[in-house]
């Protein structure tokens, strides 16, 4: 069902042992494991769910929520792990939210039920 996935796992995980054979040391305690198997299932999960979601919405809904992604991941590092904002990571962060708002904005003022509010209240 999901080969896809399996296919690309193993491929990183034969690929990480050859190349990084002797140089890559990875804790071996059971809170580091845990956070490895934790980060992939819900990796795993997300793509589940956005494959889902296009079967229930339109692709530009989701492309527009799959970009907010990373202004998500600047926050949670910086409040979960205590990370420093670059400022590079904080105007990434601003320009993606700013585009997305953008198309968003542009999308509702161009919808029919928007246009007709605004005449409505003499906007337009």
């Amino acid at each position: 069902m999901h080969y896809f996935l399996l296919t690309t796992t193993l491929v990183s995980l034969v690929a990480m042992l050859v190349v990084q054979h002797g140089k890559f040391k990875a804790g071996l305690s059971l809170e580091t494991w845990g956070a490895i198997v934790g980060t992939g299932t819900l990796a795993f999960a997300e793509q589940l769910f956005l494959t889902r979601g296009f079967q229930f919405d339109g692709a530009g809904v989701l492309a527009a929520t799959r970009l907010l992604h990373v202004g998500c991941e600047f926050a949670w590092g910086v409040a979960l792990l205590g990370t420093k904002p670059n400022p590079w990571s904080v105007s990434g962060a601003v320009a993606t939210a700013a585009g997305v708002l953008f198309l968003a904005l542009r999308r509702v003022h161009s919808h029919w039920a928007a246009r007709r509010s605004m005449r409505r209240m003499g906007l337009q």
